[in-house]
């Protein structure tokens, strides 16, 4: 087999790449998700700062069979590769797959990086030794060292079920202010913003996996925003503002002009000493408003949420979330 990185400006290459890659990537799976052929061109095309991204095509008689992506951070977590790698179900088999990682290990020892990341979907109730993606993952000495649900919320809610949520969410906080914005964060206030998704990243659950936190601040923030934008996601965001002017959480979701159907609720934040007065539960409630008005046509709500997080568990059960998938995180330290 043929191994090479691959032009995401070379549309007829790029296009025959993705289908492979998306393809390996949904199969066997249940109401999977996968960023959408726009979105993940842009992402290739227009570079981060923080985060590179290699693409590579495993081509055998002249067919695309397999599809890789390294993303390799550039400010913290130096010695980390995050790993994407996929091949059609009709082309497994034939060792593609172990080419492909094979490939993919001897260009990363080439850049000094050591620590390998990656993430596997396994249906609901199905033991990870039945898993293909898994099965790949422990053969290739990576470890499970991290567990969440993924949840799917159906839209739109049943007839007075947002204000059901409503109404049991605002008991408990009329010391703070809910704010709400679509797409950039205002000016005044992305300071504290940009504080809190740094405190997200201390926060978050993440098992036996040991990262460096990104540190967020304007800039990166900005940086972000139109990279977003640029790859057709709109954000909504929530954040909860104590009357003494502090932060106390927020919650944040995405919804893809590429996928039409499809939400992605990412961080939900309250700090430890402004828990117990629903603010969760209220910034979800006022995110899921929002989305409503701005984006009624959308079908389901995906999330991600792990079993250590009992709070949040207990809320995203309220609100009608069903598990369909357990996300498995793999980590490789490689040894030379």
């Amino acid at each position: 087999m043929d191994i090479r990185q691959i032009d995401p400006h070379d549309d007829a290459t790029f296009t025959d790449w993705y289908a492979a890659l998306r393809s390996g990537l949904v199969a066997g799976r249940t109401a999977p998700i996968v960023f959408a052929r726009e979105e993940v061109s842009a992402s290739l095309r227009s570079p981060s700062p923080t985060k590179k991204r290699l693409p590579f095509a495993g081509f055998h008689d002249g067919r695309i069979v397999a599809g890789m992506i390294l993303d390799l951070p550039q400010a913290e977590n130096l010695d980390l590769v995050e790993w994407t790698l996929a091949v059609p179900p009709e082309h497994r088999g034939h060792g593609h797959g172990a080419a492909m990682f094979a490939e993919g290990l001897a260009h990363a020892r080439r850049l000094g990086r050591t620590v390998h990341n990656s993430e596997v979907d396994v249906p609901a109730g199905q033991a990870l030794e039945d898993s293909p993606g898994s099965r790949f993952a422990l053969a290739h000495g990576f470890a499970s060292l991290h567990t969440e649900d993924r949840l799917v919320l159906d839209l739109p809610l049943g007839d007075g079920e947002l204000e059901r949520l409503r109404v049991h969410s605002a008991v408990a906080h009329d010391d703070y202010e809910l704010i709400t914005w679509v797409g950039a964060c205002p000016d005044e206030l992305i300071d504290g913003y940009a504080e809190m998704r740094t405190i997200m990243g201390h926060e978050v659950p993440t098992g036996e996996i040991e990262h460096e936190v990104i540190v967020w601040d304007v800039e990166r923030l900005r940086t972000g925003e139109r990279r977003l934008a640029a790859q057709g996601f709109a954000s909504i965001t929530t954040v909860a503002r104590h009357t003494s002017g502090r932060f106390a959480g927020y919650s944040l979701m995405f919804a893809g002009e590429h996928s039409p159907e499809g939400v992605y609720q990412d961080d939900t934040l309250v700090l430890d000493g402004d828990r117990g007065h629903r603010l969760g539960a209220a910034l979800k409630v006022r995110n899921l408003e929002e989305l409503a008005a701005r984006f009624p046509e959308r079908r389901h709500v995906h999330t991600w949420n792990a079993e250590s997080n009992d709070a949040m568990q207990h809320i995203n059960a309220d609100f009608g979330f069903r598990a369909v998938e357990t996300m498995h995180e793999f980590e490789l330290r490689d040894e030379g």
